[in-house]
């Protein structure tokens, strides 16, 4: 009788250890997504914070005047024109 109860708690210590190492498993894997969604959460913060200045910056740009100036500015910004009189020098060094 002293020999299946020493066989029974044995089984019972191994139970008992292997339902620690599935929980200690459980916990780091959980942990290991948690602190992968943060920095995917800020990333995405960061995407967003730079989407509503970008807004803003167009807001802005809507509601210049459109005159002269501002045909200048978006024709050597976006359309890489320059005046006639102009003289370009390009630098391909910070490529």
């Amino acid at each position: 009788m002293n020999n299946s109860r020493s066989s029974s708690n044995a089984f019972v210590k191994i139970g008992v250890v292997f339902f620690i190492g599935i929980i200690l498993y459980t916990i780091i894997s959980m942990q290991l997504r948690f602190n992968e969604l943060r920095e995917m959460r800020d990333a995405l913060k960061r995407e967003i914070e730079a989407g509503h200045a970008r807004i803003e910056k167009l807001q802005n740009e809507l509601e210049m005047p459109f005159d002269d100036e501002y045909v200048a500015k978006v024709a050597r910004e976006r359309l890489n024109l320059c005046r006639p009189e102009e003289i370009l020098f390009y630098n391909d060094l910070l490529n």
